[in-house]
């Protein structure tokens, strides 16, 4: 979900406003018409759909980008959301000295073919270690926009 506000701020620019990115991620047991009828009662009103095509990697030898834990902490990502959106991602996570996240650094190279920057990643020691697919339903309100994901994989 992200908040909506007018104070202007390095985050995204939408209809004038600026989004503050505060990500709350939750596992809902409930099918997705009855999540969309409930966010409609509360205001929210449908914006679209798309669906993410994404490819994890990491490099095993030096083990960046592996998961730690269980978790996926930082993230290099090949992303196909349609034929114009195709794009690596790459990001960052920075922590406090209490081990706290204070910020994300992102970094985004648009791309033309998944296949073909997989097997450039592949060149450089990167391997493909989970691929997900997702279809996202976007929903705004006055404050907030809320994405309802349904993750295959």
């Amino acid at each position: 979900m992200q908040e909506k506000t007018k104070i202007y701020s390095n985050n995204y620019v939408q209809n004038e406003l600026s989004i503050n990115d505060i990500e709350i991620t939750c596992e809902v047991y409930d099918d997705i018409p009855h999540i969309k009828e409930e966010l409609e009662k509360h205001n929210f009103h449908y914006v679209e759909e798309f669906t993410l095509d994404d490819i994890y990697m990491h490099n095993p030898e030096t083990g960046e980008f592996t998961q730690n834990k269980g978790k996926i902490i930082d993230t290099l990502i090949i992303r196909y959301v349609n034929e114009n959106d195709q794009k690596i991602i790459c990001k960052k996570r920075n922590y406090d000295s209490k081990g706290l996240q204070k910020g994300t650094e992102k970094t985004i190279l648009k791309i033309q073919n998944m296949e073909e920057a997989e097997k450039l990643l592949n060149m450089l020691g990167y391997n493909r270690f989970l691929r997900l697919m997702d279809k996202n339903y976007m929903y705004e309100h006055e404050n907030y926009i809320a994405y309802i994901q349904n993750v295959e994989g």
